[in-house]
């Protein structure tokens, strides 16, 4: 198995905490994911529907862009609706 760190974002209001815990039926995690042993970073979309059905999407990133917080540009984040 390999050994991982996890850094989970959210808005400055924390949506995504309280979709959670207020139990939104449609919700996502967003997170950065360091695999040491590869010393690969990855960016993770997961959203969970209301049929408990999960989907993620991973973006691979140089470890440079992940050490300063940027994230891909990507056309999905305009659609997660965290409101």
């Amino acid at each position: 198995l390999l050994e991982y760190e996890s850094d989970y974002l959210d808005t400055s209001d924390l949506r995504l905490y309280y979709a959670h815990h207020n139990g939104k039926s449609t919700r996502y995690k967003l997170r950065v994911r360091y695999y040491s042993a590869t010393d690969d970073y990855y960016f993770e979309i997961k959203k969970k529907n209301n049929k408990s059905k999960t989907d993620k999407q991973r973006f691979r990133l140089e470890s440079s862009r992940a050490k300063l917080g940027i994230m891909p540009n990507n056309e999905y984040f305009t659609d997660l609706d965290i409101t």
